[in-house]
Order: C-alpha cells, then sequence, then structure tokens
C-alpha cells in the first residue's frame, strides 16, 4: 500500500504545482488581470503580457553555487566495505545521526506569470555530505577476545551522496522589496557516493586485524585499525523533496542582480532501497549479525534519510527589452 501510495502522491504533488503555472484561459484587461491570452493573442508581448515599460514581467537566467548541509537521521544504517588488510573479509562500518557541508553548482530560470508569481525551473548538481562518528559494542563474540571485556569498536565515516536534480518551484513575491518565497517539489538522480571509513579497536587491547598472507589468516603488525573506502550498493536511485525557501534581489545594474537563497529540502520518498542480510556484493547495506548466534545486533533502519538546506548565491540577468 505504501509503495504505491507515495509515488501517486509525489506524481500528484508535481502535476499540482505545474497546473499552479498555467495562468487562467481568458481576456485580459489591463496589466494587473493579465491572463493566459497572451499566449495565443496576436501582437502581445510573450514576455511581458499586458504590460510594457518595467521589469516584473521579464524574465530571467542565472547561474548559482553555494554549499549544501545535509542532516542525517533516523539510523542506525550498517554497511560493509573493502578490508585493507584482508580482502576476504569485509570491513563492517556503522552510522546513525550525522551531518556534513557539500557543494552546489546550477542554473535558474525564472519565468513570470503575474505581476508577482512565477515560475523558477532549477537544474543544478550537488553533494550531500554526512560525517558520523559512531562506537559500537559488539559484546562477546569476536574469536580473539580472551578477556571479560567486550569488543568495542569506533567508525569514523565520511560519506558523500552525488545528485543531479530537478527543482520545479512557485515563485511568490514579497511586494517591492525584492524578496521572495519558493516552494514545491525538487527530483533528484544519485550519481553515486563514495564512503571513507576508519575503523579502531578501542578494547580489548590483545586483538588485533588478521592479514591475508598467502592463503592464510595471520597476525603480523598487531594493526588496531583500518582505513578504507568505497562506493555503496542499495541506496534509491531517484528521490523527491519538498523543497521551500527564500531569495533576495539586489540590482548590480540594469540587466543583472545578485540572488542570495537558502532553501530546506524535506524527504518525501526513500534513501535506502535495499538491505542484505549477508554480504554479497564488493560494498553494500547491511544487517550486522553475529558470526556465532546469527543474531542481528546493528539492525539497518530502512527509514535513514536527510533533510539538507542550501545555501546558494547567484546571478540573473534580464532577458528581453
Amino acid at each position: 500500500m505504501r509503495s504505491s501510495f507515495l509515488p501517486t502522491l509525489c506524481y500528484g504533488l508535481i502535476l499540482g504545482t505545474v497546473t499552479l503555472f498555467l495562468p487562467p484561459a481568458g481576456t485580459a484587461h489591463g496589466w494587473e488581470h493579465s491572463q493566459a491570452s497572451w499566449l495565443s493573442h496576436s501582437g502581445g508581448d510573450v514576455l511581458r503580457p499586458g504590460k510594457t515599460g518595467t521589469s516584473r514581467y521579464q524574465w530571467h537566467l542565472g547561474i548559482d553555487a553555494g554549499l549544501t548541509n545535509a542532516m542525517f537521521f533516523d539510523g542506525p544504517l550498517a554497511y560493509y566495505v573493502e578490508n585493507p588488510h584482508n580482502p576476504r573479509y569485509v570491513l563492517p562500518g556503522h552510522v546513525d545521526k550525522g551531518s556534513g557541508l557539500g557543494f552546489y553548482f546550477g542554473v535558474t530560470a525564472d519565468f513570470p506569470v503575474t505581476n508577482w508569481v512565477g515560475i523558477m525551473l532549477k537544474g543544478h548538481y550537488h553533494t550531500r555530505v554526512g560525517v558520523f562518528d559512531e562506537t559500537i559494542d559488539l559484546g562477546e563474540i569476536h574469536p580473539a577476545t580472551e578477556t571479560m571485556q567486550t569488543t568495542l569498536l569506533r567508525n569514523q565515516s565520511e560519506w558523500s551522496f552525488n545528485y543531479f536534480g530537478l527543482d520545479i518551484l512557485l515563485r511568490v513575491d514579497l511586494g517591492n522589496t525584492g524578496g521572495y518565497v519558493m516552494f514545491g517539489p525538487a527530483l533528484a538522480s544519485l550519481s553515486g557516493n563514495d564512503v571513507s571509513l576508519t575503523q579502531d579497536i578501542i578494547r580489548p587491547d590483545d586483538i588485533f586485524y588478521t592479514e591475508d598472507v598467502s592463503g592464510e589468516d595471520m597476525v603480523i603488525n598487531e594493526f588496531r585499525s583500518a582505513s578504507t573506502n568505497g562506493e555503496v550498493a542499495g541506496f534509491a536511485d531517484t528521490r523527491v523533496d519538498l523543497k521551500a525557501g527564500l531569495g533576495w534581489r539586489f540590482d548590480l545594474n540594469s540587466n543583472l542582480m545578485l540572488v542570495p537563497e537558502i532553501a530546506i529540502a524535506i524527504p518525501f520518498t526513500s534513501h535506502v532501497e535495499n538491505v542484505e542480510v549477508i554480504p554479497q556484493s564488493d560494498a553494500a547495506i547491511f544487517d550486522w549479525y553475529s558470526d556465532e548466534t546469527m543474531t542481528p545486533f546493528v539492525s539497518t533502519d530502512d527509514r535513514f534519510n536527510m533533510t539538507t538546506v542550501f545555501f546558494t548565491v547567484g546571478l540573473r540577468w534580464r532577458i528581453g527589452s
């Protein structure tokens, strides 16, 4: 039920937003009542329907750059990547709550609908980064534990998710102040992810990572730390967020504006798509089980997701005379 309800709701949100963008049919009587008649009326100004001599109906093209701040929640999430000491065994990692700064590059097209409402289309590439520092107690499960202490691991992870996105936003001006609010659906396609994991054995002090030497598992250098990275499978290829924000236009000259914006993207679809029971690929999300009892001591929560804040500064060029 949930799997069919969410896509239907997402498509409805997108369709409803696009519907809002279309002016009602009819005949315009004065610029303050401009309607869709400019789409077919011969001799009209398409860029500035029903009104001349003002920049309010000019449309704008621009570029944007800035930062993202992603805040991850609803963990835990267990994953595994390649073991730098012994390729025959995976290196498991563990994350829960975290945040981090990424970057954003994009283009914006801003089209007027009325004298105070417009459509904003944003195409962009951005990263959502999480930095996690988690300590996990494995209990009495490590075969090399010969003391009464349980095995304690510290997992430091830095995770970057890379997206190509398209935002379809309704813009509403705040009077003549130069400010505006924007809201609507934000669609994104995951182009890849990369996680860097540094794991340290905190206790006990008499266990180490084994090394693969000619097919034999041996303790040689008594390593108690391991660092590795990789792309992890199991995340959804596409996502939909509900995006809302505030922007401000500052005139630099008659044709150019400086436009800072801040927006928040709230997840509307799942981030986790597949969780493996046992390691089956090079790196993936999985439920972390005890080797002896097969009881999960880290069971991944498939609600694991992120809310993201976007801080951008852009340039907008007025198009038309």
